[in-house]
């Protein structure tokens, strides 16, 4: 599908999504609410979505009332395109998703190709490592978009694609009305006695700077905002004479990968993605290391002509000679401790000859144009925050915490919890909210469907600005909060593991070959909907999953989906990958029932730019 669209800033306002006539028919004269959304990815994008929806609504029931108190929206996005991540390094000539004019692209070719080695972006030929029905958006169905039966898991583009369509299915304009592209944003400073915000910008081709305030602030950056490039680890790689490079420093990544010797740092799916990218280019042999046993590379039981080896519980210890690279097994690699313990009795091992060292190391939130204040939620100390244990707390009567009690036998009831290990993840921010300062959201995604996890965020923003659901106290913010946190730990084994030190310590010693713990690490990932279930019901989204108590049919199929994606893992066979599945039927849409279809040819032998029938 060919998406046509003009993002151009040249003659673009900041305020236009309004409805004038309505506006002046307001008595009072005031103004509605301004709202800046920073970034333009799925999160930025889904908002005006939700925004789009909701105007929608009020035309067609005649209220002009409504519409003239609706937010009036503004979203600067640094690149020149939306997507976010989801954007390729060659974003610029990635027209299928995102079209530009010929003269437009040779003006400002320079400058793109600049911007975009300063952003995180996916590289060329990513495929999505999760099912797509996970990722099915209520109001526009993949048989709408595709218009044909297509695989469980899919190229970058394609779904880059669905949700740059869905946006403008019935919003045309809908890039020109809410977006000002190539637009950073350089400084966002909250204003105590107006209570607004002041936001300064600079335009990425002229230099332009511009002032504006706004009453309320949305974060949509995405958490993949700025490579983390630990200087840990960069110390240890000094003496390391070939190529270091971050997950998404991908654009010569056939030329450093291929008939070469790699190593990758990392457990998680980046590491997965780039190994087997690694392996579909030609590398000759691929190590990975990950410092926990619990990441996605650790599930996946054989890899492409046996060129990937993976080295669980290690760490980097050192480089030697140029292109060797020292690691050493570690003892313990929980939340509590500064830095992982090395079992020194173990001997080092040693991987000669490497050519190009890959840092799956993840992401730093990309926070820098906010004013201390705003960010302070994300830099508490997470190993050391507690919260008080009330008196009659107790442990939920379930399958898991009755085989606990067996395994570990009566454990005293701590007095304090650790946040560490919990999935509400940070005590001074409540649904995207705040606490300290709910004028300031943040459009966060905490679950493995991204996606989807954005949009019900989103939805839920879009009512709280809306009136549709109101903004809870402060108080009461952080009351709910530490009663889910909790809750959490009384249901979860896993959860208490690293909340509750007393029960870490005695697990560690009745269960030493941790066989308990890895089960409940599986039951304790379940809970991970039901966070996005509650997200769902308080926004009421449009298609919930159930509620936190209990997930609907929809949701118990999203966790079972979730379950196949890790058998694919596990079940893989020599040449073949995890998306090479054979039982693709399994697979049906959540809104049609669509069945998904196999790749017509193996993953490894696909080439993205040659290959147009996937499948």
């Amino acid at each position: 599908m060919k998406l046509k669209i003009n993002p151009s800033t040249s003659n673009q306002q900041h305020h236009k999504v309004v409805d004038i006539q309505a506006t002046e028919k307001k008595q009072d004269n005031s103004m509605p609410e301004s709202v800046v959304v920073i970034g333009c990815g799925p999160g930025g994008m889904f908002f005006c979505h939700a925004m789009e929806a909701k105007y929608r609504e009020l035309r067609e029931k005649g209220d002009t009332e409504g519409l003239a108190n609706m937010p009036i929206i503004s979203v600067f996005e640094r690149a020149n395109s939306p997507g976010g991540v989801w954007r390729a390094h060659r974003s610029h000539a990635d027209s299928s998703a995102f079209s530009y004019s010929e003269e437009k692209k040779e003006e400002k070719k320079d400058t793109e190709s600049a911007q975009a080695n300063k952003s995180t972006q996916m590289y060329e030929a990513l495929w999505t490592n999760g099912p797509k029905e996970g990722v099915e958006l209520y109001d526009y169905t993949f048989d709408e978009h595709f218009g044909e039966n297509t695989p469980v898991y899919l190229p970058r583009q394609a779904l880059l694609e669905y949700m740059i369509a869905r946006v403008i299915r019935k919003s045309p304009e809908f890039f020109e009305k809410y977006v000002t592209f190539n637009t950073s944003i350089c400084k966002v400073i909250f204003n105590d006695d107006k209570q607004n915000f002041t936001v300064t910008t600079q335009n990425t081709l002229t230099g332009v700077m511009g002032t504006k305030t706004f009453d309320r602030c949305i974060w949509a950056a995405g958490d993949n905002g700025v490579p983390s490039m630990p200087k840990p680890v960069l110390e240890k790689l000094s003496k390391f004479s070939g190529r270091v490079i971050h997950s998404t420093d991908t654009n010569n990544f056939k030329n450093d990968v291929c008939g070469k010797r790699i190593l990758i740092v990392g457990g998680s799916y980046s590491a997965e993605d780039l190994s087997l990218m690694a392996c579909k280019v030609g590398a000759e042999k691929v190590y990975i290391s990950a410092r926990s046993a619990d990441g996605v590379v650790g599930w996946t039981k054989a890899w492409p002509d046996g060129k990937v080896e993976v080295l669980l519980e290690y760490d980097l210890v050192e480089a030697e000679n140029g292109s060797t690279i020292v690691l050493q097994k570690v003892i313990d690699n929980s939340y509590h401790v500064k830095e992982f313990a090395l079992n020194k009795d173990e001997k080092p091992k040693r991987i000669e000859n490497i050519d190009t060292v890959i840092l799956c190391t993840g992401y730093q939130h990309q926070h820098g144009m906010l004013e201390p204040r705003l960010k302070q939620w994300k830099d508490f100390d997470k190993k050391n925050a507690t919260i008080t244990v009330p008196d009659d707390w107790e442990v939920e009567d379930n399958e898991f915490t009755r085989k606990a009690k067996s395994v570990l036998g009566d454990i005293p009831k701590p007095k304090k919890a650790y946040w560490a290990g919990s999935l509400q993840y940070y005590p001074g921010i409540y649904n995207g909210i705040l606490i300290d300062n709910p004028r300031m959201m943040f459009l966060r995604n905490d679950h493995d469907y991204p996606i989807l996890s954005y949009d019900a965020l989103a939805w839920l923003f879009m009512k709280y600005l809306t009136g549709g659901v109101e903004i809870p106290s402060p108080e009461e913010m952080k009351k709910r909060l530490e009663k889910k946190c909790l809750l959490e730990m009384s249901r979860y084994p896993y959860a208490r593991y690293y909340m509750d030190p007393s029960f870490r310590s005695v697990l560690q010693k009745k269960d030493p070959t941790y066989t308990f713990y890895s089960e409940t690490y599986y039951q304790h990932a379940y809970y991970d909907y039901h966070c996005m279930a509650y997200v769902m019901d308080v926004g009421k989204y449009p298609s919930n999953i159930g509620t936190y108590g209990k997930l609907n049919e929809r949701g118990l199929e999203l966790k079972r989906y979730g379950d196949l994606s890790y058998k694919h893992r596990v079940g893989a066979t020599e040449g073949k990958t995890f998306r090479d599945i054979e039982n693709a039927h399994e697979f049906k849409s959540l809104f049609t029932g669509t069945p998904a279809v196999p790749l017509n040819k193996l993953w490894l032998d696909i080439n993205e730019e040659e290959d147009k029938d996937l499948w």
